[in-house]
Parts: structure tokens; C-alpha cells; sequence
């Protein structure tokens, strides 16, 4: 991450926003855009209510902005996240308002949007977060923020690579549990249904647990298809990683049924429920 790339701490949450045309995680992006995923998750956690990308973006009056705000502007609404992937400026007008972002770190990915588009969310989501959200936004554009020091750049740099750490961690213990159902079936008669919902079950019922919601409702207030886990904090990580390496063992070394042995590792850690990005 480069000194061109600002973090707003707004409550608990960091929000990323350029001081300058960049790049980010190989888009070329313009001055004052900020990621929207994170601002969002920002107002969420002040308000305590969930606010969701596409209630704000579905709403008659934030097309008639974004319409508006594109014409002046010369350039379009949304990029292509699949062909899109451009590290060098569009030849007329600016990059589009809102950007779907896939790769990079964990503060890298998600929608970034151009700095009216941030300013407009902020009041859409929480007329007192935009208060404190929008002096922010708007001191990055004007020259008045501080870069990250040296120091403070190489803190960063270390954090992201303890939660790369963390998410292989997870990704073997999450392999191992599902080495471990397939274990279990091969050696068990088990109807097609059983053997069609067993590892679902198994993962729904973690995110009951441990986050208080299915995977479903998860991917929809983050409104991503891809890897859940990609979008976990470092507590939900861990946590995770230890019920299902202990799930999979259980099943494994007693031959006890998946779903018995995911409730099993629940009970046995007890940890309370709490949010999936902590």
C-alpha cells in the first residue's frame, strides 16, 4: 500500500481513500475515490443496522444522481470487475463513478467510488456518520490529511500479512473438515440427500454460532459470492480455524456424524456470538 492511499478511521472501522491517481490492486483509480464497501461497514457499525450497497444504489433518487454526476463528468456509472482489470487511465473523462474491485489485500477489495459518490452514501446511510464521514472524505481532496510514516506503512504491511497467515490457517482447517466429511460418507451408508446437504449443514450451522446468522444471510449483507472467509476479520478467523480443526478431528478419530462433531467443537470452545468482521 503507498502513501497515496489514505486511511480514515470512522469508529472501528478503517476506510481507505487516494490522495492521487493510483492504482489500486491493478486498477487505475482516481483522486478522492474511497472504498464504499468499508464506509458502509463504517455507518453500519454506528448506527447499529445494517446498510446495504444495493438499497442505496437500487433507489430512483441515487440513479437520477449517479446519471447526472456521470453526464458531468464524461465518463460512466460502473465498471466491469471481469474486463476491467486496467492499470492506465480511460483516454476521455474519468475512470467510472463506482468501481467493483476483485483481488489485492483485504482493505483493497470491494467498490470503490468516486469522492461525490462517497459523500451522497454517507447521508443515504446516517445523516450524523456523514457529519464526521464527510470532513474526512473532503480533507483528503484539499491537501489536509497526514500519510502513513514510514513505520506506520511497515505496521501495515506486517498486519496484512498476519491475516494472510490467519486465512491459509483457516483454509487447511477448512479443507481438513471437508477431507474429513467426505471420509465420513466413504465409510458411511448415507442417503444422496444426506451426502448433498451434510457439509452445508455443517457450515451454516458455525455461522449460527458463532457470527448469529447463516452463510446465506452473510453473503447477502456483504453482497459477495465469492469465499466468505476472504471477508472475515482476524477474531472470526481464528475462531473458525479452531472449531473446524477440531470438528474434523473429532470426526476423524471417533467416527462421530459431521454434524454432531461441528456442534461438538462449539460447545466444547463456547465462544459467544459476535460479529463476522472483528
Amino acid at each position: 500500500m503507498t502513501n497515496s492511499i489514505i486511511p480514515h478511521v470512522l469508529g472501528d472501522t478503517t476506510v481507505f481513500q487516494v490522495s492521487q491517481d493510483t492504482v489500486v490492486a491493478g486498477y487505475f483509480v482516481n483522486k478522492g475515490y474511497c472504498n464504499l464497501t468499508a464506509l458502509l461497514k463504517a455507518a453500519s457499525h454506528e448506527t447499529g443496522k445494517t446498510k446495504k450497497w444495493s438499497n442505496y444504489f437500487k433507489a430512483q433518487s441515487t440513479q437520477e444522481f449517479l446519471t447526472e454526476l456521470a453526464r458531468q463528468n464524461n465518463c460512466s456509472i460502473l465498471n466491469n470487475p471481469e474486463t476491467s482489470f486496467d492499470a492506465s487511465p480511460q483516454p476521455q473523462g474519468l475512470q467510472p463513478l463506482i468501481i467493483s474491485i476483485k483481488g489485492g489485500t483485504p482493505s483493497e477489495q470491494g467498490t470503490w467510488g468516486h469522492i461525490e459518490v462517497a459523500i451522497d452514501l454517507s447521508r443515504w446511510a446516517s445523516p450524523k456518520f456523514a457529519v464526521s464521514a464527510v470532513k474526512v472524505l473532503r480533507a483528503t481532496i484539499e491537501g489536509n490529511y497526514h500519510a502513513l510514516t514510514e513505520e506506520a506503512q511497515v505496521a501495515q504491511v506486517k498486519l496484512q500479512e498476519t491475516w494472510q497467515k490467519l486465512r491459509n490457517a483457516l483454509k487447511q482447517a477448512f479443507w481438513s473438515l471437508g477431507d474429513a466429511i467426505k471420509h465420513y460418507v466413504a465409510t458411511h451408508d448415507k442417503s444422496e440427500k444426506y451426502k448433498q446437504f451434510i457439509y452445508s449443514n455443517c457450515q451454516n450451522t458455525l455461522n449460527r454460532r458463532l457470527f448469529g446468522k447463516p452463510a446465506k444471510t452473510i453473503r447477502e449483507e456483504l453482497e459477495v459470492s465469492n469465499l466468505l472467509r476472504d471477508h472475515y476479520g482476524e477474531t472470526a478467523l481464528r475462531r473458525l480455524d479452531l472449531v473446524q480443526a477440531l470438528a474434523a478431528a473429532t470426526i476423524v478419530n471417533q467416527g462421530i456424524e459431521p454434524h454432531d462433531a461441528t456442534k461438538q467443537a462449539l460447545a466444547i470452545y463456547s465462544f459467544e456470538v459476535a460479529d463476522y468482521q472483528i
